[in-house]
């Protein structure tokens, strides 16, 4: 096998060992996240989110663990990279969404989305210089932010009277 691809499956079967898997989300989760999961909780799910198209060159594991409060629980999605992806905080979001997706078809009752925190696990050889955030891919990032991070537009029709529709010929 490759190089490459035999460092993928180590890091795949590594990470799934529960001591391994438990003291690398103690040394790198930040201390505000650390502090409201049970990493004791800590399970490996068996679903993989990554594009089919991207399969080949990408690991991904995920974790679900309880919070402390047993209120609910994140997704830990941690992902091996070893070359520098301009867009990878799109296709971060992306995973997310999907892991959403997944955990609402699991929990149909569920009337809340699961937290996911996602790590990359970079093992190139030069320091990772792409963007880390999804604002810094817009042209603009302080519209994109305010976009998407504020309500959406609503326009609620049975509160427009209609004299205003009526005036409005043409929308």
């Amino acid at each position: 096998r490759p190089k490459r691809k035999r460092n993928d499956l180590f890091f795949k079967k590594a990470i799934t060992y529960p001591q391994v898997s438990k003291e690398f989300f103690t040394a790198h989760l930040p201390a505000h996240i650390l502090s409201q999961v049970d990493l004791t909780t800590l399970k490996q799910e068996k679903e993989s989110f990554i594009d089919t198209d991207l399969k080949s060159g990408i690991v991904d594991v995920l974790f679900s663990v309880g919070t402390d409060d047993k209120a609910g629980y994140f997704y830990l999605l941690t992902e091996k990279q070893a070359t520098e992806d301009r867009f990878m905080p799109f296709r971060i979001y992306k995973y997310i969404l999907k892991i959403c997706d997944w955990h609402l078809a699991q929990h149909p009752q569920s009337k809340h989305l699961p937290f996911v925190y996602p790590f990359i696990f970079y093992t190139g050889q030069t320091e990772y210089k792409a963007p880390l955030n999804l604002w810094d891919l817009f042209i603009n990032p302080e519209l994109a932010k305010a976009i998407y991070t504020n309500n959406f537009q609503l326009v609620e029709l049975n509160k427009v009277a209609d004299e205003e529709l009526i005036a409005r010929v043409w929308s």
